[in-house]
C-alpha cells in the first residue's frame, strides 16, 4: 500500500526511555568470588547471606551470584573444617603410635643415643626407656636400625627376630669395630615393631647393646668415621675371622661331626680371604713387622683348619682344631693392635661382644 506523503508513517510507540537495569549488589559479587578462591569461606557465606537479605530489601540485582556465593563458600567451609579434624585426628594417631612403639622399641631413641630401662635390663616390664647422656653410666646403647620387609599383615615376633638375629649383628659389627672394646656381659638386643605399632605403619627394628648384670661407661661406638684406615682394615678382617670362629654348630664333633667340618671349611676359607686382604694392603711403618707375623700365623691356622674339615673321626677334628688355636688363639693380632692404638683385652671365652638371645621383647 502506498503511502501519502501528507500522512507519514509511525510505528509502535516508543517506550520514553529504556528501561533501567537494576544495580548488582556488590557483596553478592565479593562472596562469589570468596567462594570460588576458597580464600576465607565463612567470610564468603556470611557476604553471601547479607547480600540476599540487601537484595530483596533494595531490589537490587546479583541474587544468582549471591546464592553461587553461598553455595560455594559453604563447600569450603566445610572441607576447611574437615581439614582441621583430620590434622587433629592425625596428631591424636601419631601419638598413639609413639606410646604404642615405645612398648617394643627403645621409645624414639635413635642411633647413637644411649638409656636406661628402669628396674634393670631383664627386670624392668614397663616397656620403657630414659635417654641418658653416654658419658656416664647406662642399661644400653642404640647401635642403628633396620626395616623389615612391608607387608599388609603383622609377620609375626619369630619371623621379625629371626631377621634381626642375622641384622642387629651386622648393625653392632660396624658401630663397634673393635669387638674388643666392648665390655664382657655387653648382648645384642633389638627392639621390634609390635603387632599394634605395624598398623600405623612402623616398620623399624633398633639395634642396641645392652648389660643385664652392670652398665655402661661411655659409648661403644668406634666406627670407620672415627677410626684411621689401619685401623678399619684390620678390624674388618679380625671381626670376620671372629665372627666365623663364633658361628659353630649347636652340636659338637663327637655328635655331629659333618656340621662341624662344614664349620671348619669355611673357617678355613675365610682365613685364607683375609689372610690375603692383610698381606696386600698398606700400612704403617711400624705396623708392617706385626701384620707380617699375624698373616703367617693366620696362614698356618688356615693349615689345620683345612684339616679339621677332611678329618675322618671326630677325634681327628679335635687334633686339628687344638693346633689351630695354638698358633691363633685368643691372642689374635694383639701385637698389631698394640701398635694401631686399639684396645688389647681379648675378650672373655665365648664371648662375641654380646651373647643375648637378641630378645626385642618389651620385657627386657
Amino acid at each position: 500500500m502506498d503511502i501519502p506523503p501528507s500522512q507519514p508513517y509511525y510505528g509502535p510507540y516508543p517506550y520514553p526511555y529504556a528501561p533501567k537495569r537494576p544495580a548488582i549488589n556488590g557483596l553478592a559479587i565479593a562472596s562469589l568470588v570468596l567462594g570460588i578462591v576458597c580464600v576465607l569461606p565463612p567470610l564468603g557465606l556470611v557476604l553471601g547471606i547479607v547480600a540476599l537479605v540487601q537484595i530483596k530489601k533494595r531490589g537490587e540485582g546479583g541474587k544468582g551470584l549471591a546464592v553461587a556465593g553461598v553455595v560455594l563458600s559453604s563447600l569450603s567451609t566445610g572441607l576447611a573444617l574437615l581439614l582441621v579434624i583430620a590434622g587433629a585426628s592425625g596428631e591424636i594417631l601419631g601419638g598413639l603410635k609413639g606410646g604404642i612403639a615405645s612398648a617394643g622399641s627403645t621409645s624414639g631413641l635413635v642411633p647413637g643415643d644411649c638409656f636406661d630401662v628402669p628396674g634393670g635390663v631383664g627386670k624392668s616390664t614397663s616397656g620403657r626407656f630414659r635417654d641418658v647422656s653416654c658419658a656416664g653410666s647406662h642399661d644400653g646403647e642404640v647401635t642403628g636400625e633396620f626395616k623389615v620387609a612391608d607387608t599388609a599383615t603383622f609377620p609375626g615376633k619369630a619371623a621379625i627376630a629371626v631377621e634381626a638375629e642375622k641384622q642387629c649383628w651386622v648393625v653392632n659389627d660396624a658401630y663397634a669395630m673393635d669387638i674388643w672394646a666392648v665390655p664382657d656381659g655387653a648382648e645384642m638386643f633389638y627392639y621390634p615393631p609390635t603387632a599394634s605399632s605395624w598398623r600405623h605403619g612402623d616398620r623399624t627394628v633398633s639395634c642396641a647393646y645392652v648389660i643385664e648384670d652392670g652398665t655402661f661407661h661411655g659409648s661403644l661406638r668406634n666406627d670407620a668415621r672415627s677410626l684411621d684406615e689401619d685401623q678399619v682394615t684390620f678390624l674388618t678382617a679380625a671381626d670376620s675371622i671372629d665372627r666365623a670362629l663364633w658361628q659353630s654348630p649347636d652340636e659338637d664333633a663327637d655328635e655331629d661331626l659333618p656340621a662341624n667340618k662344614a664349620w671348619a671349611r669355611d673357617v678355613a676359607s675365610i682365613l685364607f680371604r683375609e689372610g690375603e686382604g692383610l698381606r696386600s694392603s698398606s700400612w704403617n711403618a711400624q705396623a708392617d713387622a706385626p701384620v707380617a707375623a699375624l698373616t703367617r700365623d693366620i696362614q698356618a691356622a688356615r693349615t689345620h683348619w683345612v684339616k679339621a674339615a677332611d678329618a675322618t673321626d671326630e677325634d681327628a677334628f679335635w687334633a686339628e682344631l687344638d693346633e689351630a688355636d695354638k698358633v691363633l688363639g685368643a691372642g689374635m693380632g694383639l701385637d698389631v693392635r698394640k701398635v694401631l692404638g686399639l684396645d688389647t683385652t681379648p675378650p672373655a671365652p665365648n664371648t662375641s661382644g654380646g651373647s643375648g638371645d637378641g630378645s626385642g621383647d618389651a620385657s627386657v
